[in-house]
Parts: structure tokens; C-alpha cells; sequence
């Protein structure tokens, strides 16, 4: 093994100080070719999607402004789907939002709005809603009034007992 270190480094030395580069002397040709785009992991080196190619250039939208795909049927099965009435409720809710979002200037969410999205998620059971909404309102400095408080509380305490109950995933 010495002895090829030492004869590898006597041939690539006396290069060093010649105008060429010492890499090349070491590297084969078919080595130093250009690069093949090939995939990986990270999606380095992948061509790119028609999308992809076609978005190039375009003005980006925000989130919150782009439409919605109503993927409900997929995740939501037995009595979890939603009713025409729940989704037109819940529709009319986003929209609602929506419109807050999109206004000059952002019109935030008050304590009225806040009481009308709780009556709508405690009306179709939806705690996981409740526990989400709940949480977002002192990032949005809401303070919710005691009557509101205890409404929902109420609301969780019995949805965790029921859930409990009825084998549920609390």
C-alpha cells in the first residue's frame, strides 16, 4: 500500500508547477464529462414538471387565496361525513374568512366572529375544530367572555366523555 502512495505521489507531483491542472492528470476522461441529471432523494439533478416549467416566471398567490380541493369523501367515513347542510354551514364559514383575509386592509377576527365559528363546530360535534379554534384565539388577541369560556368547556369535557365511552380517539 506504500508503495503505490508513493508512486501515485511521484507521478502526480512533477505536474503540480506545469500550467496544467493536476486534477486532470489523475481523473480518467470519462470522469470529468459532463454530469447526468440523475434522481435522488432530495429531487437534486431531477428534470422538471410541465408545472413546473409552466409556473416559471408567473406571480405566486398566497396561500390562503388559492381554491380549496374538497377532499372530505377521502378522509371522512360513516357518520364522520359531513351532511349537505353541514358542508354549506362550513362553506359559508371559509368564505367568510376568506373575505376577512382578502380585504384592504385584513379585517381580523372579533370575539362575534369567534362565538358564531364555536356555535357551528359545537353544532356538528367537531371537537378537534374546538380545540384548534380555541387554541388560535389568544394568538389573535381574543379574550374570550366567560359565558363563551365555559360554553366550550362544558362542550369538551363532554365530548372527551363521550369519546371515552364510545371507544373514540380523544
Amino acid at each position: 500500500m506504500a508503495m503505490r502512495l508513493l508512486a501515485t505521489a511521484t507521478r502526480v507531483a512533477p505536474m503540480v508547477g506545469r500550467q496544467g491542472s493536476a486534477l486532470r492528470a489523475v481523473v480518467p476522461v470519462s470522469a470529468a464529462s459532463a454530469a447526468v441529471p440523475t434522481r435522488t432523494w432530495f429531487g437534486f439533478g431531477m428534470a422538471k414538471g410541465a408545472d413546473e416549467i409552466n409556473a416559471e416566471g408567473q406571480e405566486d398567490k398566497a396561500v390562503w387565496s388559492l381554491e380549496a380541493v374538497d377532499d372530505s369523501a377521502e378522509y371522512l367515513v360513516g357518520p364522520d361525513q359531513w351532511t349537505a347542510s353541514e358542508r354549506s354551514d362550513r362553506e359559508a364559514l371559509a368564505k367568510e374568512v376568506h373575505a376577512m383575509a382578502s380585504a384592504t386592509p385584513q379585517v381580523p377576527a372579533d370575539h362575534a366572529f369567534y362565538a358564531k365559528m364555536f356555535d357551528l363546530l359545537i353544532k356538528y360535534d367537531d371537537w378537534r375544530g374546538v380545540i384548534a379554534a380555541r387554541d388560535i384565539g389568544p394568538e389573535g388577541n381574543i379574550e374570550f367572555s366567560p359565558e363563551l369560556a365555559e360554553k366550550i368547556k362544558t362542550y369538551l369535557e363532554d365530548a372527551e366523555e363521550r369519546s371515552y365511552h364510545q371507544g373514540g380517539n380523544w
